[in-house]
């Protein structure tokens, strides 16, 4: 083998392990999420919109960059609204990251039952969601999972 490749995947492999260590350390989670309101009769009866506010933290020494998050809404463990959001975004070192109005639409007649349960009623745990997925920064892959409350 070419001593030049060989040394190549020798960094490489350096590069991938150091860059990684430096990255366990990445945490997000759901901080706000709201139903948005809409005019139109008919629009409010077939879909429902919810915005929501997300929060990377990145307490390394480098900058990182975001690449994707993937993530669920559940209600009592019924899928309300996935999403799967692209976007090369820089996550400044030592800092948070909010990245804020996530747009999602649910399909009311598909799950009219708890949508009708959730947005109707304002008290107690039943407007409580679980957002969980993983969001990936760098190449590595990064879970969460958290109970949020819906605002308005």
């Amino acid at each position: 083998m070419n001593i030049l490749v060989l040394g190549s995947l020798v960094l490489l492999g350096y590069n991938y392990f150091a860059s990684g260590k430096r990255l366990q350390n990445l945490t997000g989670k759901p901080i706000k999420l709201r139903h948005v309101k809409q005019s139109g009769l008919i629009q409010n009866l077939l879909t429902t919109k919810l915005e929501m506010d997300f929060l990377i933290t990145n307490p390394n020494d480098k900058i990182s960059k975001f690449e994707q998050m993937a993530l669920t809404v559940k209600h009592k463990d019924k899928v309300i609204a996935t999403l799967d959001v692209k976007k090369n975004l820089d996550l400044p070192a030592k800092d948070d990251t909010v990245l804020k109005g996530i747009k999602l639409s649910v399909n009311n007649l598909a799950l009219a039952k708890e949508l009708i349960e959730i947005i109707s009623n304002s008290s107690g745990d039943i407007n409580k969601l679980l957002v969980e997925g993983n969001f990936w920064a760098d190449g590595f892959k990064f879970p969460y999972s958290e109970n949020i409350k819906l605002t308005e």
